[in-house]
């Protein structure tokens, strides 16, 4: 199934996916479950609910999908290192919407930095694990650091902003994946939600996608001046190998982003 899902998304049929993994995975396939986990994270589905219903404790109709179906995941593989950090980032994430909202802001990250230490003990070198493990530790005062360049590494990044209320406040979006056709998977769910707030801010920032080879920004594409209904079609160059591992965090600039799809608030 997670292949016939994965061939789905190379080919451009982007409805439907989920549905297809969501079933899957509600009948014990965990395989599905994790990939399902993997592709919702990149959406802003991730952090729906959250946002809405508070940080109570929560069942699972109101848990974020992606979480959920991790935590389904790791309880089936407790070692699995993919599903473990990329569990890790969605809690991490988690943090920022803590700190507005007065939720428990160190359980996340203690939680996260369980889950990135467990993820070591049995796979050492999972440097996902390690860069966001040591990440987490600097989160407080931007002591992390990670020059791209330096890792040689290759991904891309979606930015953008989101005009949040009618004094002018924004909201950052951020998307770091290593498909080309996963980016344009989460950029067609995620991008008709917010496409009144996205065509309402201006500047020459206001929407792009980042491609970055060995770790050097090679390709800027400015997507403002598109509609957004064709941002999922712009063709992406390839990415070429070392890419960034699964779940691994990058600092572009003054800006840490974490896999997945991201929001970082203006309170």
């Amino acid at each position: 199934m997670v292949s016939r899902a994965r061939a789905m998304v190379a080919a451009g049929e982007f409805d439907g996916v989920a549905d297809i993994l969501r079933s899957a995975a509600e009948q014990g396939d965990v395989d599905a479950a994790q990939e399902l986990g993997r592709l919702l994270s990149l959406t802003g589905s991730a952090w729906e609910d959250l946002a809405s219903d508070g940080l109570g404790p929560l069942g699972r109709e109101e848990r974020w999908e992606p979480e959920w179906w991790l935590s389904r995941v790791v309880a089936e593989r407790p070692d699995d290192p993919d599903a473990l950090v990329l569990l890790a980032g969605l809690w991490t994430g988690m943090s920022a919407f803590a700190d507005v909202f007065g939720g428990p802001t160190d359980n996340f990250r203690e939680k996260s930095a369980g889950r990135y230490a467990r993820a070591l003990a049995t796979h050492p070198d999972c440097a996902a694990a390690a860069s966001s493990l040591l990440m987490l530790q600097g989160c407080d005062d931007d002591e992390w650091e990670w020059d791209p360049a330096e890792a040689g590494l290759s991904f891309l990044l979606f930015r953008s902003e989101i005009l949040v209320s009618n004094s002018g406040d924004t909201v950052g979006v951020a998307i770091v994946a290593t498909d080309p056709a996963d980016m344009r998977w989460a950029l067609h769910h995620l991008l008709p939600e917010f496409a009144e707030a996205l065509e309402a801010v201006d500047g020459p920032d206001a929407a792009e996608l980042l491609v970055y080879q060995h770790g050097v920004l090679e390709t800027r594409l400015d997507l403002v001046d598109l509609d957004v209904k064709e941002w999922p079609t712009v063709q992406v160059p390839g990415l070429v190998e070392p890419r960034l591992p699964l779940g691994h965090p990058v600092r572009v600039g003054d800006h840490t982003y974490l896999h997945g799809c991201t929001f970082n608030l203006p309170y």
